[in-house]
């Protein structure tokens, strides 16, 4: 125990020593979370549960990769997938405010120069949900290679254009 003193004496003076620092990490997730939750209510939004806004990413990424390219009405094509696809993740008091979110997710991405981009690529288009497997350096992954899949792969004048939403 006598040992153990000088231990205890220096493990104390350096809790001391930490406590006395000024914070220069991020703050908490916890507090990330309650700003973002302040500063929403503040603006006026209502905030979807974790689960609900998983299924409105799931449904806005299902939507995306089943783009009809190059059809007139892409969007509304686009907006039925996604309707779809909220039904089969929300529960239906959820629906309503999901729905709003999402489409307004897929509204945003219609509108952009993207979208446009994406339907003039009629003639261009290779593949949706193309199978990747790429050799691994050093035993990377399992099975020292890395699969995954790209969600679209077009081609423009420079070569092969290879996309993966988020």
């Amino acid at each position: 125990d006598i040992a153990a003193a000088p231990v205890r004496a220096g493990e104390r003076r350096r809790a001391k020593s930490h406590r006395a620092r000024e914070l220069v990490a991020p703050i908490s997730s916890s507090a990330l979370a309650q700003d973002r939750a302040r500063r929403e209510r503040d603006e006026g939004h209502v905030p979807a549960s974790r689960d609900v806004a998983r299924a409105i990413g799931v449904a806005v990424h299902t939507a995306l990769e089943r783009w009809p390219i190059g059809a007139e009405d892409a969007q509304a094509q686009a907006r039925a997938v996604l309707e779809a696809a909220l039904a089969r993740r929300v529960t239906a008091s959820a629906l309503a405010l999901a729905s709003e979110q999402a489409g307004a997710l897929l509204a945003s991405f219609a509108a952009s120069p993207l979208a446009r981009r994406l339907d003039a690529l009629a003639v261009t288009f290779h593949a949706r949900e193309l199978a990747l497997v790429l050799h691994g350096e050093g035993g990377a992954g399992p099975t020292g290679a890395w699969v995954g899949a790209a969600d679209l792969v077009f081609e423009e004048p420079g070569g092969l254009v290879v996309v993966d939403f988020k």
